[in-house]
């Protein structure tokens, strides 16, 4: 499977689809025995990039609003100096 998200596959596709499609490709990879490849570590490899994107979602969302905040009264502050 290809992560890349710039074909409409992709972006017709949700992050359970996503995940359940990550899984086959994992599993069939372990079914295929293939030598120097470990699917249980990309596995926790993967669980733990969810797991900081899940701690960190909130604070992301936070900065993003202070920032879009910020940059508004900056523009409202240019439009009362005329």
């Amino acid at each position: 499977m290809s992560w890349v998200c710039g074909s409409a596959k992709c972006s017709s596709l949700n992050a359970k689809d996503l995940f359940e499609e990550k899984a086959n490709d994992l599993g069939l990879q372990v079914r295929l025995e293939l030598p120097d490849f470990d699917p249980a570590e990309e596995a926790d490899s993967l669980k733990n990039s969810v797991d900081i994107i899940r701690w960190y979602q909130h604070f992301i969302y936070v900065k993003l609003i202070r920032a879009v905040q910020g940059k508004l009264e900056e523009t409202s502050e240019d439009f009362e100096e005329f």
